[in-house]
């Protein structure tokens, strides 16, 4: 949603150069635009440790599992298995107390670790199948479209 808000923001706001001009590729242009590239690819290793340290969707508590502890399930597949609801999330299987499903789904559940590999379910929720990925599509690719579409006009403006 947040890409389709900004597609339309740059379709109807005012263009940001003169009708004509040309865009600029200078050095320090190329000089910004490469701190920015570096920035964003060496930014996310070095802060890479502060999700597990702020137990972000109870990674740490999955991880190393400490009984009592709250857990987080955000759109985590479930299967059952052996009549129970099985959920592998961090490459570690735990078994979903209190949940009551027929079937295999995607859910997203808070809890409490009551063992090593069991989760007491206080709520859940089903998500929809599908809805999610459709929407994420779309938004990608109208913000594909925005970007070609601005690009031609750039080029054809340039020849």
């Amino acid at each position: 949603m947040l890409g389709a808000a900004a597609a339309a923001a740059v379709l109807l706001m005012p263009r940001f150069r003169p009708a004509g001009g040309e865009l600029a590729f200078g050095s320090r242009r190329l000089l910004v635009a490469g701190a920015a590239l570096a920035a964003y690819l060496v930014l996310p290793i070095l802060l890479a440790d502060a999700p597990y340290a702020a137990d972000f969707r109870s990674m740490r508590t999955l991880l190393e599992p400490e009984v009592g502890n709250r857990v987080d399930l955000d759109r985590d597949p479930v299967r059952i298995s052996d009549g129970r609801l099985v959920v592998t999330t961090f490459r570690r299987e735990f078994v979903l107390v209190g949940a009551d499903l027929e079937r295999a789904a995607t859910i997203s559940a808070r809890g409490t670790l009551v063992g090593p590999d069991t989760i007491q379910v206080d709520c859940v929720h089903v998500n929809a199948t599908g809805m999610r990925d459709f929407a994420s599509v779309a938004g990608l690719l109208v913000v594909a479209w925005v970007w070609l579409r601005l690009l031609r006009r750039n080029v054809q403006g340039e020849a």
